[in-house]
C-alpha cells in the first residue's frame, strides 16, 4: 500500500468501507537557546548570567474521511479534521556570576480546534404497493414487482 492510497476495510465491485488520512499527523522536535547577558542597569545588584533554555515540541495535525458506501442502499462519509496545533515545555537552567543557579520548567499549548462532519443518505427507493384495487397482480408478479 502506498501512501496516495486509501485503507479500505473492505471493497468490492458495488461496495465500499475506505479511509483516507492525509500526512503527515505528527512531527516532533526541539529548539534552544543560549544567552550570556547583565542584568538591567536599574536592578541593584547588576550580575552577569548565563541562560540556557531547551524546548522540546511536538506539532499535531489530522484529517480523516470514512466512507462507508453500499450500492442502492446507504451511503455514509464521516469526517475528523483536527486543524495544525503545537505544544512543547521549557527547560531552563540559569546560572549567575555568583554560581547561582535557577532551573525553570513549563508548558505551552496552542489553542485545539476539532471539527466532525458526519453526512448519511439513504438513496431515494420507492415500491408501488397498490397500483389498482381490483387487480393486485401487476404489483405483486408484475415486470416492476
Amino acid at each position: 500500500m502506498s501512501i496516495n492510497e486509501d485503507l479500505c476495510l473492505f471493497k468490492n465491485f458495488d461496495d465500499s468501507w475506505c479511509i483516507a488520512a492525509t500526512p503527515p499527523m505528527i512531527k516532533g522536535g526541539w529548539e534552544w537557546k543560549q544567552t550570556f547577558t547583565t542584568t538591567p542597569s536599574t536592578e541593584s545588584p547588576v550580575l552577569k548570567y548565563y541562560d540556557l533554555e531547551l524546548v522540546p515540541f511536538v506539532q499535531v495535525q489530522a484529517n480523516m474521511i470514512s466512507t462507508l458506501f453500499l450500492q442502492n442502499i446507504w451511503v455514509n462519509v464521516f469526517t475528523f479534521d483536527l486543524d495544525q496545533f503545537k505544544t512543547n515545555i521549557f527547560l531552563s537552567l540559569i546560572v549567575n556570576e555568583d554560581f547561582g543557579i535557577c532551573p525553570g520548567m513549563g508548558y505551552e499549548t496552542e489553542r485545539i480546534i476539532v471539527r466532525l462532519l458526519w453526512t448519511m443518505k439513504f438513496w431515494n427507493c420507492s415500491k408501488t404497493l397498490i397500483n389498482d384495487l381490483a387487480d393486485f397482480s401487476s404489483t405483486w408478479t408484475g415486470v416492476f414487482a
